[in-house]
């Protein structure tokens, strides 16, 4: 048997695919749906893990009154076509009366925007666009980067503000969201209070504050001791906690990097003065990196290497240097080049940069 279900759960809680339990993202919500409503074309941005694809899935389900188009461009055939796909949204009241196409109009969602090929896009534009022959009520679209690459000027401009983008979740924001998937029991049992709060902290630094990663580093945990221990599972026990050394050491065996932790933990205990464990924690190139990532926002290695004068082979040293004490991560590409930016971990640690 799987761990969840011993403790009255149908379904894993911690599955890493888009979920209704969103956590810090009502405000975006509220936005998303007042664009629908009015008819409008929108853009949504926002990191792996930030909740595109649940906050999608959630106006979907929310908004019954509306027919959605949901088209992942990673998986689209070679020969999609747009107006197919909108005969198929015709009611059956919309078939005996002879229409081509929905007399109520949907809401096309693109989501993974940059894949998406120019000629569906300009097939999207048009299905929106024409007053005489409208068969599209509003157009959602989404993806990891904040620039559209494959759109033409025009496209960009009608988008205008319309541009939703998504933070990335605090520390007290992902205990958040792991406390409501684990309250979600039948037998009333708070899986939360199992996790001991260093044992959480240390999966949240492990997972480099991706919500995705998170979740599946959780999962191991629990996982583990049902695993190891089978009937005589001691999360079963009343009092029985998952401790930061035995949350360790299952991330060890797994292979997952704790690089750091130990280091930006105890910076944290000495820590008297603002910006002093960022002073002390991080060499003099790595702070030049991240002062630069601050200042101007996701570079690439090229970038940072002409602005820094650093040459990029020690460059791409510094870096991956950083990212072992999570103090940069990847932050989308552009084009074929990674973007990197500062972690919110080190943006807390310092206000003097």
């Amino acid at each position: 048997m799987v761990w969840f279900k011993d403790f009255g759960f149908n379904e894993n809680p911690l599955d890493i695919r888009p979920n209704a339990l969103l956590v810090g993202l009502d405000d975006h919500e509220d936005r998303l749906k007042n664009h629908v409503l009015k008819e409008e074309l929108c853009f949504i941005n926002g990191l792996t893990g930030t909740g595109k694809s649940s906050l999608l899935e959630k106006i979907q389900k929310e908004m019954k009154d509306h027919k959605f188009i949901y088209l992942d461009a990673h998986d689209l055939p070679k020969d999609f076509n747009l107006e197919e796909e909108l005969k198929k949204k015709r009611s059956f009241f919309d078939k005996i009366t002879l229409k081509n196409f929905p007399s109520k109009k949907p809401v096309l969602i693109i989501d993974e925007f940059q894949d998406t090929d120019k000629s569906i896009v300009l097939q999207a534009r048009s299905s929106w666009e024409k007053a005489a022959n409208r068969k599209l009520k509003s157009i959602v679209i989404a993806q990891i980067s904040k620039y559209l690459k494959n759109v033409t000027p025009s496209f960009k401009e009608r988008i205008g503000n319309r541009t939703i983008t998504l933070p990335s979740l605090d520390d007290d924001e992902l205990k958040m969201m792991i406390k409501l998937r684990l309250s979600q029991t039948k037998k009333g049992r708070q899986l939360y209070t199992k996790l001991h709060e260093k044992a959480l902290e240390l999966l949240i630094y492990a997972s480099g504050q991706n919500p995705r990663r998170l979740l599946e580093y959780t999962d191991m945990l629990f996982d583990f001791h049902k695993q190891k221990f089978k009937d005589l599972n001691p999360l079963t026990k009343k009092d029985y906690k998952i401790s930061y050394h035995a949350a360790k050491e299952i991330l060890d065996v797994s292979g997952i990097n704790l690089a750091g932790f130990d280091a930006v933990d105890e910076e944290k205990k000495k820590t008297t003065k603002a910006g002093d464990a960022f002073e002390r924690y991080f060499n003099k190139d790595e702070k030049k990196i991240l002062k630069f990532l601050l200042k101007k926002g996701p570079q690439t290695y090229t970038s940072l290497a002409m602005h820094t004068k650093i040459s990029k082979k020690n460059l791409k040293k510094i870096v991956a240097q950083l990212k072992k004490k999570n103090g940069v991560r990847a932050a989308g590409r552009e084009g074929r080049m990674f973007l990197w930016e500062v972690t919110p971990q080190t943006k807390r640690m310092t206000v003097k940069v």
